[in-house]
C-alpha cells in the first residue's frame, strides 16, 4: 500500500488502549488536541465522549493511521 505522506501530515489520530473492554480502538481527530496550561486534557474529553473510562486507558497521538504489523515491511520490528 502505497501512503499518501502530504496527507498524512495534516491528519491526527488516536490510539486508545481499553483494558476494561481489552480492546485496542484507533480514531481519526478533526485537530490536534492540546493540553492546557491549568493541566486540562482534551483528549481524555474526547476518549470520555466517546464512552472509555480513562481511568482503565493508555492512550496516544500520532501522524500514521496505520497500525505496526510485524508481517508487513512498513514499520518492521526488528
Amino acid at each position: 500500500m502505497k501512503m499518501d505522506n502530504n496527507n498524512m501530515k495534516n491528519k491526527k489520530y488516536i490510539t486508545v488502549l481499553d483494558f476494561e473492554e481489552e480492546r485496542v480502538y484507533q480514531y481519526e481527530l478533526e485537530e490536534e488536541l492540546k493540553e492546557d496550561e491549568d493541566g486540562f486534557c482534551p483528549n481524555e474529553m474526547f476518549m470520555d465522549d466517546k464512552g472509555h473510562r480513562v481511568g482503565n486507558c493508555q492512550w496516544m497521538v500520532h501522524d500514521i493511521g496505520e497500525l505496526v504489523d510485524t508481517k508487513t515491511s512498513y514499520g518492521r520490528l526488528k
